[in-house]
């Protein structure tokens, strides 16, 4: 039972760790220590949720169905793309920690709106929760063995986005340097493009 457990956690970190669009935005928010618990909750929330849609099977609705995959990919390209050349505008115009403070002084329900886009209209959020790691759990047959491996990758989810969420505070003399920002900037607009790349091939399926 352990092991199911254990490759919940193992398969879900190994993917959520990787440099994404959320896990850059929660790193700004930790930087500006602003309103990082219902963050870090949403975060863990989300993942959690689409992945047991995953492993309990629905995971191969969205598979098996080409139009549903159109219509997520075209919404995410728009997306992703539009965001990235705001990304390189700021990369462009440059920034310090202080400033970004001063300038995006925004309430609890601007943050978590804004969250919500970037994670759900991400096409690689569903394709990493629902379709990778819910799949993997949606091998196992009895409730209880189902169970256990989405408690593994709440976990995972749960150890990283705290870690980034209060780990982060100890960088901020690190990210008060302007080109510190401007190559974070320019790396979320990089990222994007590129996962909207990505998603053309889903077009045309």
């Amino acid at each position: 039972m352990f092991s199911i457990l254990l490759k919940g956690y193992t398969i879900t970190f190994s993917l959520i760790v990787a440099i994404g669009i959320q896990n850059i935005f929660v790193l700004k928010q930790a930087l500006k220590q602003k309103f990082i618990l219902p963050i870090v909750i949403i975060c863990i929330s989300i993942d959690v949720f689409l992945i047991s849609i995953g492993v309990f099977g629905f995971g191969y609705i969205i598979k098996d169905n080409p139009f549903t995959l159109k219509i997520i990919s075209f919404v995410g390209i728009v997306f992703l793309v539009s965001y990235s050349f705001i990304s390189f505008y700021w990369a462009i115009k440059g920034k310090v920690l202080d400033d970004d403070k001063k300038e995006e002084n925004k309430s609890l329900k601007q943050i978590i709106i804004f969250l919500l886009l970037i994670t759900l209209l991400n096409p690689h959020v569903y394709l990493d929760t629902v379709l990778l790691i819910g799949s993997v759990g949606a091998i196992y047959e009895t409730t209880q063995e189902k169970l256990l491996y989405i408690l593994g990758t709440f976990l995972a989810s749960s150890s990283w986005f705290i870690l980034l969420g209060y780990g982060s505070k100890y960088l901020i003399p690190f990210f008060k340097k302007k080109v510190v920002w401007r190559i974070i900037d320019l790396l979320i607009a990089l990222i994007m493009l590129s996962i909207a790349y990505s998603l053309v091939p889903y077009l045309y399926k």
